[in-house]
């Protein structure tokens, strides 16, 4: 189906029903999660409405978790559009997927607020596998460098944990296609302002077979452990510790390829955090963090003179320290401030124990000029130990038109440094690599037809200079060109009745050649995506279905030798069975590529080598199902 075609269908088919049906639903009930105006704090570090936020924002509940039972956080992110996600395989190859918003793998990723980022490194969701004790996942898409930090120039995923006030303990397993096993245990309580949660989670899985039925070799097996401690020190002030370890061991194998990649992670993060609510109109929160970032890829290939088979260790370790702190004062009924800092060493240990410090100091301004207008400026201030000093400016106008409709403008600058991986990877470094800087233009506008339907459209515009990426003909890291990007997004969310709520959105990235890359990255990205969700629950049943469609990925204009891709263009469709069997029990199942679509996600057909055939191949048809228990 022409993709122009296909949006007009489904921006017209869901038109008519909001307008034919508005009358019949007036009276649905009010609880409903897609319709209910969420609060949320990634758009300005502080508590707003979704709709009135003045940013593109998705937010993933819980419940959306629950019910369609993500494995892992690039499962979750799927659902959202304008985030673009490409994995080799379902494991071994996790330092290498992709994960993009707006076209721009530059992404900030939170938990309860706290950076994990480390230097250099894109974020890889999968290897995020504990997600039962999320709350929510709140995605902003669009430039947030002010606020976050150079590596926001796509935007931040924020994610965001359950607030401990129970007693509660949890047992889950499941198991299915590929020797997938998944065990998972967590216990929570809540004593005299004492609070505490341990988790633990192993996830297993073994070779694969894709749409063609060709078996793959592949293995993972994973640890995930977490512990949250929290104190309350008065009715004032919540101190907090939270630890996080995800430690894996991985092979992998394309097809086309002779030998196993052999792969060990180790990564942990730990933080101490300390909220102040002084009064109800000034409040601070501070992090003091530590990351590690430890993987080890050991590859096997056969020696080009001696023709005996060689292991090369590819490492990156990286420790990352964090200081930040963040003061929020309602100076009036019209007019909040926000300021702080944040201190960052990173340590590249794999590369000489070479070090990066950053300094910045970040304040923004929210006027509510009228009861309908409002103006939210802020500038960035970094002091960069390898790139000197930069100042990034950002400003928001947002407008309430009425109750149902608010639109919002939006500029942000961003600088990104090269990080010391950049510069001084022993096997990819490039010391000549110099520092990014540019701007994003944005437009927004939500509305709500009714009490069951609403609308959500953005436009941004991305200019970039000296964009700093991968020189193939140097087979280092460098400056690739001048980049410039525009896209844009529509999403519509309807409730049919009190069981059947339903979501569509369609998402246009394009990305103009630079010297080094063709469009949209050498084609690697997409040009139009279409995500589609229907939920139905009655009683103790609830069904879900969820689709994602990829238009026009074409992959570089000239290749080795044949395409790029299996398809330019081709749908997934995934649904999922939950039974609240008592209070207590669970029992559900899920089939993901219901319809065994052979496709691919990456590929090494690449001009100068690599040939049709050589891709990374996607898993086909396959199942889970399990139990959860609780008490």
């Amino acid at each position: 189906m022409n993709k122009k075609i296909a949006l007009s269908a489904l921006i017209a088919c869901a038109l008519t029903l909001g307008i034919s049906q508005a009358d019949t639903y007036a009276n649905a009930p009010a609880e409903n999660d897609m319709l209910l105006d969420s609060i949320v704090i990634t758009a300005t570090r502080t508590p707003v409405e979704a709709s009135k936020a003045n940013a593109n924002i998705t937010v993933i509940t819980a419940e959306d978790i629950a019910k369609n039972h993500y494995q892992d956080l690039s499962e979750a992110l799927r659902s959202v559009p304008g985030v673009y996600i490409a994995n080799s395989a379902p494991a071994g190859y996790e330092t290498a997927n992709s994960m993009k918003i707006n076209g721009a793998d530059e992404i900030v990723v939170l938990i309860d607020g706290v950076k994990i980022n480390s230097a250099g490194q894109r974020f890889s969701a999968g290897m995020l596998r504990d997600m039962k004790n999320i709350e929510r996942i709140e995605v902003l898409k669009g430039s947030a460098s002010v606020l976050y930090g150079s590596d926001a120039k796509g935007g931040v995923i924020n994610i965001i944990t359950k607030k401990i006030d129970t007693n509660h303990t949890t047992f889950g397993v499941s198991a299915g296609s590929y020797n997938k096993q998944q065990y998972n245990f967590s216990t929570e309580g809540y004593e005299n302002g004492f609070s505490y949660r341990i988790s633990a989670q192993k996830d297993k899985s073994g070779d694969f077979k894709d749409g063609h039925g060709t078996t793959v070799p592949n293995k993972l097996d994973a640890n995930s452990v977490s512990i949250k401690l929290a104190q309350e020190l008065s009715d004032k002030h919540e101190l907090g510790f939270t630890y996080d370890q995800y430690q894996a061991d991985t092979k992998s194998r394309a097809l086309w390829e002779q030998y196993l990649h052999d792969g060990k992670i180790d990564n942990y993060n730990w933080k101490i955090t300390l909220q102040s609510d002084f009064d109800d109109k000034t409040s601070n929160f501070f992090a003091f963090s530590n990351n590690m970032y430890d993987t080890n890829v050991q590859n096997e290939y056969v020696d080009y003179f001696t023709g005996n088979i060689v292991l090369d260790d590819y490492r990156t370790k990286i420790k990352t320290l964090r200081i930040t702190d963040q003061l929020t004062i309602d100076m009036s009924d019209k007019h909040r401030l926000t300021t702080g800092f944040e201190y960052t060493r990173d340590t590249i240990e794999s590369a000489g124990d070479v070090e990066m410090h950053n300094r910045a100091l970040f304040l923004q301004n929210e006027w509510n000029l009228t009861d309908a207008l409002k103006l939210t400026t802020g500038i960035r201030y970094d002091n960069n130990s390898g790139f000197g000093d930069h100042t990034t400016p950002s400003v928001n106008l947002g407008y309430q038109f009425s109750d149902k409709t608010n639109a919002y403008v939006g500029y942000n600058e961003y600088f990104i440094a090269p990080s010391p991986m950049h510069l001084y990877d022993a096997y990819y470094g490039n010391r000549n690599t110099e520092a990014e800087t540019g701007d994003t233009k944005e437009f927004g506008i939500n509305h709500r037809f009714d009490d069951t339907m609403s609308m959500s459209a953005h436009l941004f515009w991305r200019n970039s200079e000296n964009r700093i990426g991968f020189l193939y003909d140097t087979n280092r890291y460098g400056n690739v060109g001048d980049e410039k990007a525009h896209g844009w997004d529509v999403s519509l969310k309807k409730t049919f009745s009190d069981t059947v709520t339903a979501y569509v959105g369609y998402t246009h990235t394009t990305i103009d050649a630079t010297e080094q890359r063709g469009p949209n990255a050498d084609g690697y990205l997409p040009e139009d995506t279409v995500n589609i969700g229907i939920d139905y629950s009655e009683n103790k049943w609830n069904v879900g279905v969820q689709a994602r469609a990829n238009f026009d990925r074409r992959g570089p204009a000239q290749t080795a030798g044949g395409k790029f891709f299996p398809e330019e263009t081709f749908w997934i469709w995934d649904i999922g069975f939950n039974y609240q069997a008592d209070d207590n029990t669970k029992v559900f199942a899920k089939v993901n590529n219901l319809f065994d679509k052979f496709y691919a996600e990456q590929s090494n057909v690449l001009v100068g080598y690599g040939s049709a055939g050589q891709w990374y191949t996607a898993p086909g048809r396959n199942f889970i199902m399990g139990v959860e228990y609780s008490f």
